[in-house]
């Protein structure tokens, strides 16, 4: 659900590593956590006097299992973004080249959301995070030593 204008929205996001894998099972939130990163970079005005608004824009991509072919042939070629892949088991299934693209590349930061883990992605042990929902709270919790 896209953040109306009266409505305001603040995230405050470290990414410990190149490579983060957000996992969960079906409802916890996963892709709502998406959605709402989605909506809160849709709803930058750029201008002027906000480079940083200006970059982000530009520089936050988000893949998922719908997007075309093009959109993801594209990922071989992009520098200095954050780029976040929902159902990221679906995509590296149609795009078996993506995963070792994603593990020797170095030059973007990664938010892989999947059900399941993904084998050869080169996602260290404190990049790993499980989301939960528990009455109305989403809350990720890292799953140290999992990979």
């Amino acid at each position: 659900m896209p953040l109306t204008a009266s409505e305001s929205l603040s995230l405050d996001i470290t990414l410990p590593g190149r490579i983060c894998r957000l996992g969960g099972d079906n409802a916890t939130g996963k892709t709502y956590f998406l959605e709402t990163l989605r909506d809160a970079v849709e709803a930058i005005q750029p201008d002027e006097t906000h480079r940083v608004n200006k970059w982000l824009k530009k520089n936050i991509k988000i893949i998922n299992s719908y997007s075309d072919e093009a959109t993801i042939r594209v990922l071989k070629n992009v520098k200095c973004q954050l780029i976040a892949i929902d159902n990221a088991d679906y995509v590296f299934h149609d795009h078996p080249w993506l995963p070792d693209h994603i593990t020797y590349e170095r030059n973007n930061q990664w938010i892989i959301i999947s059900k399941t883990q993904i084998e050869g992605l080169g996602v260290s042990g404190d990049c790993v995070g499980v989301m939960y929902f528990d009455e109305d709270t989403h809350t990720i919790h890292s799953s140290y030593g999992i990979s």
